[in-house]
């Protein structure tokens, strides 16, 4: 088949496909750029959940190591405060040892 459309035709359908592949290649590129914001967004986010991990992991490392502490300052310490020999001169000799808490929780079955 023979192409009966004028120079000025042909000029002005190239022009427009060249227009075409130019606005094509522009979109192309905002949508590469797209991809990679959101590459980087997704990215952000992972890290952002990885911190959070480890943020609730120190969270619950610090709770116990405060509950260790805790347990270990406010408990009764029931020691021996002194210790006497009685009757000494006597055929039945005794010691007498007193116990005192000295934690500042009582010791109530000591």
């Amino acid at each position: 088949m023979a192409d009966h459309r004028s120079a000025a035709e042909r000029t002005s359908e190239r022009e427009d496909h060249e227009e075409l592949q130019r606005e094509i290649e522009i979109e192309h590129a905002e949508h590469l750029r797209v991809w990679r914001a959101l590459g980087f967004a997704d990215f952000m986010a992972v890290l952002m959940v990885v911190v959070t991990g480890f943020s609730a992991y120190a969270t619950w490392r610090t709770a116990q190591v405060t509950s260790m502490v805790f347990a270990t300052s406010d408990r009764p310490f029931v020691e021996v405060a002194k210790v006497e020999f009685e009757d000494t001169h006597s055929p039945a000799p005794y010691v007498v040892v007193n116990y005192r808490n000295f934690g500042r929780i009582p010791a109530r079955t000591a």
